[in-house]
């Protein structure tokens, strides 16, 4: 299942949104942080910021292999249809 195109491409879809929301969260924390209201990017650490996100796509990534059949998008559950009376 992991080496179809489709897992490849959910896999990165979801390490892509990963790495950037857990970078925008460090910035606000850092940011927030900061007493003065004013936006302050010099005190930001920016190697901490890149690594913490670096660290969160890679273990998206590995929740990926963990769950092949659904990050490929591949259904897990059939339903079927059956009408009344017969």
């Amino acid at each position: 299942m992991i080496w179809t195109l489709a897992f490849w491409k959910g896999a990165a879809e979801r390490a892509f949104n990963t790495f950037w929301q857990t970078f925008s969260a460090v910035i606000a924390v850092i940011v927030g942080d900061d007493l003065i209201p004013a936006v302050n990017l010099d005190g930001i650490n920016w190697i901490t910021a890149l690594s913490a996100s670096a660290v969160a796509a890679i273990l998206s990534l590995a929740k990926s292999f963990g769950n092949a059949s659904f990050t490929a998008g591949t259904p897990t559950v059939s339903i079927e249809v059956v009408e009344a009376g017969k």
